[in-house]
């Protein structure tokens, strides 16, 4: 017999349908659920974070120190550096929040360590600033977090 033989004879007005080994119909697969799609996002972005690290760990070895800026007034930034001291290793990290107390405008600063010799402790301070036409000035300084009043 010849291949074309074998072959069924399908009518020309009736659709096409595949059909497995068994002789049934192919499954379909159910459309993809919102929170996996999201899952499936969160884990890429995780996957391109870890890929990224050696780069931050490599600019943070060869420069000793990383800055994000966060707004207009000195200082206002996030800061990560290396503790390279005979009694201390490690990371300190610095964040900045921004608080306007009556007429100036205060700056928090909050550092804490990552330290795997020596010890630290974490630390704060108030750094508050008046405008004088194009640039800021230092009014008051001041340990601990800035007074709200």
């Amino acid at each position: 017999m010849s291949e074309h033989e074998n072959q069924e004879f399908v009518p020309q007005d009736e659709p096409v349908q595949d059909e497995n080994e068994l002789g049934e119909a192919p499954q379909t697969s159910a459309p993809t659920s919102f929170i996996k799609r999201v899952g499936c996002g969160l884990l890429v972005i995780l996957w391109f974070a870890i890929l990224l690290l050696p780069c931050f760990l490599i600019v943070l070895a060869t420069q000793h120190e990383i800055t994000i800026s966060q707004g207009g007034l000195p200082s206002q930034q996030i800061r990560i550096w290396l503790i390279m001291e005979g009694e201390q290793r490690g990371v300190g990290i610095s964040t900045t929040s921004s608080l306007e107390i009556g007429d100036m405008s205060c700056l928090q600063t909050n550092v804490h360590y990552v330290l795997w010799q020596g010890k630290g402790d974490a630390t704060s301070f108030c750094d508050c600033f008046t405008r004088s036409e194009d640039e800021w000035l230092l009014a008051s300084t001041a340990q601990g977090a800035c007074a709200t009043e």
